[in-house]
């Protein structure tokens, strides 16, 4: 029993406090993102709400435009499309108009630059945690890592988004060929100019229908190219990753060398991990490398996993609540600071 109420320093990653309640929440970072990005959702929707009123107030007050004119006018403007057929200068009142689109526009983009991208990133980690619980289920295997899955799997990523924008672009060929009577190459390449938010403004949609369409068109798409394009721009660094990865999670082999265990023991990562105490307590630690601590050492050696910057700080928590200083938590440790502060209460 007393086993499972400890923890040793090389896997210090969270634990189950007792005392005032049974039960301890352990907190994660990945929550606190999770969290952070929810309220980040809600206040963005909120902004782009009130964004997308101001404009079609606007639209609607100052220009006589109709609401599916003002939400075109909207959008177009935050998704920096810029087409440039509706535009602020009105006649004699081109100064107020200018001050008044001088500061939509500035807003619109800035929301864009420190919204857009965290929404999407957002959505894009749901879905890839719920890929990959589904990948797990269905195929039941051990965690492995194969250099050849893996770029095969970042190369199926790559096609699939391909072809998603490509289907894209065609529905909105279609349609706005369809809506506009526009030819089939026409509407293509409005297309491929809206979705690239170039916007040349020498094709733009005209009917009601049509920019209804061109709406839904910018706002499912802008969010489609972006996470696409951040894939196509990360694929040489994310293929130099994996081959590197593979080279330190396969360098032993399938046996282990006393060589390579002497050169591990040696190493600054494995020194960080222990305390003089514990290679004092527990002699065995000299010649030998724990299951944690090999882990660790591994995560560090792949770089996913700083020692400055990350084990560290955790080691630092971990020696502030290892009383006794052996390189474990437990009951001990508990009743030790219970007793340090009845001492300290008596005084």
């Amino acid at each position: 029993m007393e086993g499972r109420l400890r923890l040793r320093r090389s896997s210090s990653f969270g634990y189950l406090r007792r005392g005032r309640s049974s039960t301890f929440q352990v907190i994660t970072v990945s929550s606190l993102q999770e969290a952070a990005a929810k309220r980040k959702i809600g206040v963005a929707t909120m902004f782009l709400l009130a964004y997308w009123m101001a404009g079609a107030l606007y639209g609607m007050t100052r220009k006589g435009w109709s609401c599916m004119d003002s939400l075109y006018f909207a959008v177009v403007t935050i998704s920096t499309v810029g087409y440039g057929d509706q535009g602020f200068a009105v006649g004699q009142s081109q100064a107020i108009d200018h001050l008044f689109g001088a500061c939509y526009v500035f807003v619109g983009v800035l929301f864009v630059a420190t919204n857009a991208t965290d929404v999407i990133h957002f959505f894009e980690s749901q879905a890839e945690a719920r890929l990959a619980a589904f990948r797990v289920a269905v195929r039941q295997e051990e965690a492995t890592f194969v250099l050849e899955d893996e770029i095969h799997e970042l190369m199926v990523n790559v096609k699939m988004g391909t072809i998603q924008i490509i289907l894209f672009l065609l529905v909105g060929a279609l349609g706005m060929s369809f809506l506009e009577g526009w030819y089939l190459s026409d509407a293509f390449y409005w297309a491929c100019v809206t979705l690239t938010t170039v916007g040349y403004g020498d094709k733009v949609p005209t009917s009601s229908v049509s920019k209804g369409f061109a709406i839904l068109f910018i706002l499912i798409g802008f969010g489609l190219v972006a996470a696409h394009l951040s894939l196509l721009g990360s694929l040489p660094y994310e293929l130099k990753r994996l081959r590197m990865e593979d080279k330190v999670l396969n360098q032993f082999g399938s046996n282990l060398e006393e060589a390579e265990l002497a050169a591990m023991l040696r190493s600054n990562e494995v020194g960080v991990l222990r305390t003089p105490n514990m290679l004092k307590d527990d002699a065995s630690c000299r010649d030998r490398v724990s299951r944690a601590e090999f882990a660790l050492w591994l995560l560090m050696k792949t770089g996913k996993v700083d020692l400055e910057q990350d084990v560290k700080h955790c080691l630092n928590v971990f020696d502030k609540l290892d009383v006794g200083c052996n390189g474990n938590l437990g009951v001990d440790d508990i009743q030790r600071i219970v007793e340090d502060g009845r001492k300290k209460s008596e005084w």
